[in-house]
């Protein structure tokens, strides 16, 4: 089924723009940090609220998204949230965090931090397990990008997601998710390590 499906036409995340490498303000940059700290309190509105902000920030201001790069633990506080999600998780607040972490990696300093951070690869898997259909289509576009760099493919192999994606192609759920796991799976199988794990999870 991999194979059969990984060579149709299907769209990568967009590449970083000249906005972007423009540093945010200090009024920018205190905007930022309020909505991180919104995120980390444990309160179910408030999260809510600040994820809403977030991802509409990071569509308004692409510079925003450069930041991550630059400030190591904003991206742990964006995703601190879905840790303690589960299948009951409120489907807003993981849609708008997820839709907001689809964003960052037009920057490549980000999709490193991101394969450098294995808690990060695991909340976005987590996602593909317990989001709706859309968040499920974001998560696995997500993956896909990060799984374009070498260095990304061992650790989001170690971090499990092959279950998660041929979990998904299986399930026959939607066909945008089922394409981005293919392609997923056909990145991270050029790892010799990657495809003893998908035969083992039943590729």
């Amino acid at each position: 089924m991999v194979q059969e499906t990984c060579n149709r036409p299907i769209c990568a995340l967009a590449l970083i723009s000249d906005a972007e490498k423009v540093p945010i303000s200090k009024k920018e940059k205190h905007q930022f940090t309020d909505v991180m700290l919104m995120l980390a309190v444990h309160r179910l509105p408030m999260q809510k609220q600040a994820a809403k902000d977030m991802h509409k920030l990071t569509l308004a201001i692409p510079q925003f998204c450069a930041h991550f790069a630059e400030d190591k633990l904003a991206i742990l506080y964006l995703l601190s949230p879905l840790e303690l999600l589960d299948e009951d998780a409120d489907a807003k607040l993981q849609d708008d965090i997820i839709k907001t972490v689809f964003n960052i990696p037009t920057h490549d300093e980000n999709i490193k931090g991101f394969g450098n951070n294995p808690d990060v690869i695991s909340c976005v898997i987590k996602s593909l397990d317990t989001g709706n259909a859309k968040t499920k289509v974001r998560a696995a576009n997500i993956l896909f990008t990060l799984s374009t760099y070498n260095d990304n493919k061992l650790v989001i192999g170690d971090c499990g997601c092959l279950k998660s994606l041929l979990h998904i192609i299986k399930g026959k759920e939607d066909y945008s998710s089922m394409m981005y796991a293919v392609k997923v799976i056909f990145n991270m199988c050029m790892i010799k390590r990657n495809r003893l794990k998908a035969i083992d999870d039943g590729a």
